[in-house]
């Protein structure tokens, strides 16, 4: 035994009573070990939470649906089957090893709306990170990109740092927003995309 966590504090109890919850932890061929629990959860070999995944959002709301199962391939692709949903395929981020990062806000979003989301970084890794953070609203019906933000930011290594981003949704439509966060050279280190319906 190295080393043991507690699931309910790292997700502090949001996914309601863990005992009615089903956890499928995978191995990847990196080492990487991945736990279903209403979402997919990435953790290192050391046992760092490195990654926190919310599967999707039906109608503007929280899909909420427990993964019934979970695969990764030797690319690195995580499979999970999520109900209603069907199959999901997730591209694996080996690359953000060492970079916990939550998007907290987004299932608020909704039409007609202007709402804060909330960034939550932190820098595991011994090393300071020059990061770029992209946050776009992209008509789904025409492809039109409709806002466009983006700032560069330093952190350094064992920091913590919240971002405030705030999105206005038109009143009628088929909308997403994807928020990205790469290094200074382009390369993709975190994204997400958040649904908003009709």
């Amino acid at each position: 035994m190295k080393k043991t966590i507690s699931l309910e504090t790292v997700v502090s109890l949001r996914i309601g009573d863990p005992s009615k919850s089903i956890f499928k932890p995978v191995i990847g061929a990196d080492g990487l070990v991945y736990i279903s629990i209403r979402g997919v959860f990435v953790l290192n070999k050391s046992g760092d939470l490195l990654r926190t995944v919310q599967l999707s959002y039906l109608d503007g709301k929280r899909f909420v649906a427990v993964p019934r199962t979970m695969t990764v391939d030797k690319a690195g692709k995580i499979f999970v089957s999520a109900g209603r949903r069907g199959l999901i395929a997730m591209t694996e981020r080996a690359e953000t090893e060492g970079l916990n990062i939550k998007l907290e806000g987004h299932e608020h979003l909704s039409l007609d709306s202007c709402k804060d989301m909330m960034l939550k970084l932190k820098n595991n890794s011994d090393k300071n990170e020059d990061i770029v953070i992209k946050t776009v609203l992209v008509d789904r019906r025409t492809a039109e990109i409709l806002s466009h933000t983006s700032f560069e930011d330093a952190v350094a290594a064992k920091e913590t740092k919240n971002y405030s981003m705030g999105i206005k949704i038109p009143s009628a439509g088929s909308f997403k927003v994807e928020i990205s966060i790469t290094d200074k050279t382009g390369k993709v280190l975190w994204n997400e995309e958040v649904l908003i319906n009709e």
